[in-house]
C-alpha cells in the first residue's frame, strides 16, 4: 500500500458526527477534524483530486484512517441495524467433510451497543439477534489478539470479525454499506457458541478404537461398517480405510495417544445424524 494513497481520509467528525467528505463543503468550511487525533481538518475537493480530508497542520495522522473507518464500519450497523454472514460449519481434523450447521444469510438486530463493556472485554459492537448475544469486531491493521478472544470465549460470546484490511483506502459510505450490510466475504467467525456445543457433545458419541500395528500396517479391530474382515473378525486400515471415512471424527488427537476417534457404531455421519441422536440421548432437538 503506498503511503500517498494510505492518506487519503474519506470520513472526518464533524460536531461529533462522522461524515463522509462528499457530504460537507470544501475547505476549512467543513468545520471537521481528525476521528483519531481530533486536529483540524481541510476538505479538498478540486477538480483534479480525489475527494478526501487532510490535516490543517500538514503533518499525516498515522491513525487516522483506521480510526474513521472503525466509526463508519459502526455507524453502518448501527444505522442499517442489518447484516450478512457467513455460513456456521463445523470442521474437522479429518478428511471428514464440515457440517454446515447454518448456511450464509441475513440477520436483523433487535439491539446495538457500541464498545459496551462485559466483565472484562469490550466488543467493538455488541448486537441482539433472535435474543442472543452476537459480538462484532471491526479490523483494519489490528486484529483480534488471542488473548481478547480467550475472553469472549470465556463469555460464551459468539464472536464475528470484519476484516477491512484489504478494503479501499478511499471508501465511499455507499460501497463501505455494500460491503458491511450485505457480502459476508470479508467476515469470518472467531468463535460460535452453537460450534462449540457441537464439539463438546460430540466425544459423547465418539467410540475409542485402540491402534493396533500388524506389520507395516495400522489396524482398528471390530470396525461397525465391516470394511474389512479376516477370519469372520471385522477391521479397517487406519490410512485405507479410517481417515477417509465420513465416521471418522478426529482422527488428529486420538491416534496421539493410540485411539482412533470413531462414529459408526452410533451411525452419526452428518449433522442431521447428531441431531436424531441429541434428541434420542436428551429427549429434545436443541443441543442438551
Amino acid at each position: 500500500m503506498d503511503t500517498e494513497f494510505k492518506v487519503k481520509l474519506p470520513f472526518a467528525l464533524q460536531d461529533d458526527r462522522l461524515v463522509h467528505v462528499s457530504e460537507v463543503e470544501a475547505g476549512l468550511a467543513c468545520k471537521c477534524i481528525c476521528p483519531a487525533c481530533k486536529e483540524t481538518l481541510v476538505a479538498k475537493k478540486g477538480p483534479k483530486v480525489t475527494h478526501h480530508f487532510a490535516h490543517l497542520c500538514g503533518l499525516d495522522c498515522a491513525d487516522a484512517f483506521e480510526t474513521a473507518l472503525h466509526l463508519a464500519a459502526k455507524r453502518v450497523l448501527e444505522t442499517h441495524k442489518r447484516m450478512r454472514i457467513p455460513a456456521v460449519t463445523v470442521d474437522f481434523n479429518s478428511y471428514k467433510k464440515p457440517w454446515v450447521i447454518s448456511e450464509e444469510r441475513d440477520i436483523y438486530f433487535e439491539q446495538v451497543s457500541v464498545e459496551s463493556k462485559l466483565r472484562n472485554v469490550v466488543p467493538d459492537l455488541l448486537v441482539h439477534v433472535e435474543g442472543r448475544p452476537l459480538a462484532i469486531e471491526i479490523a483494519v491493521t489490528h486484529f483480534v489478539d488471542s488473548l481478547k478472544l480467550r475472553k469472549l470465549a470465556d463469555l460464551g460470546l459468539s464472536t464475528l470479525e470484519i476484516d477491512l484490511a484489504e478494503f479501499s483506502r478511499n471508501p465511499t459510505l455507499q460501497v463501505l454499506e455494500h460491503e458491511i450490510v450485505f457480502s459476508a466475504q470479508s467476515k469470518q467467525w472467531l468463535y460460535n457458541a452453537r460450534v462449540e456445543a457441537i464439539k463438546r457433545k460430540l466425544p459423547l458419541f465418539v467410540e475409542r478404537k485402540p491402534l493396533i500395528q500388524r506389520g507395516l500396517a495400522l489396524h482398528v479391530d471390530r470396525c461397525p461398517i465391516n470394511v474389512r474382515t479376516w477370519k469372520g473378525k471385522s477391521y479397517a486400515n487406519v490410512v485405507d480405510d479410517c481417515i477417509y471415512c465420513e465416521y471418522c471424527f478426529d482422527p488428529g488427537p486420538g491416534m496421539g495417544d493410540g485411539f482412533l476417534s470413531c462414529l459408526a457404531a452410533t451411525h452419526i455421519e452428518s449433522y442431521q445424524d447428531f441431531l436424531a441422536a441429541t434428541r434420542m440421548r436428551c429427549g429434545t432437538s436443541l443441543i442438551c
